[in-house]
């Protein structure tokens, strides 16, 4: 699964929780009238705490979590830019040496 996709299914499965308003354990709503099925992607965030399990089938998005993962996301997209540049960088510098 590309990156683009899995950025795609988070902000889907984000977007459903808060349009729902299952933002708390008294709003929580089943995965079902969400219109999500859980795949990889809903159970990284159900274990960093973005998506909590309230009742047996009831889910609510914990918001302080959900801003966390977010900025966490875009810092680790960052990095992976800076890394890509520098690599780049790094193999024109070195083939121009030679």
């Amino acid at each position: 699964m590309s990156g683009g996709t899995i950025i795609t299914k988070q902000n889907r499965c984000l977007q459903s929780f808060k349009k729902a308003g299952a933002t708390s354990p008294k709003t929580a709503r089943s995965l079902k009238k969400l219109h999500i099925v859980p795949d990889s992607v809903f159970y990284k965030m159900e274990k960093a705490e973005v998506f909590v399990k309230a009742e047996e089938d009831k889910y609510y998005m914990n918001e302080e979590r959900a801003e966390h993962f977010i900025v966490k996301r875009a810092r680790n997209a960052r990095l992976l830019l800076g890394v890509v540049v520098f690599a780049v960088v790094t193999v024109y510098l070195v083939k121009g040496w030679i």
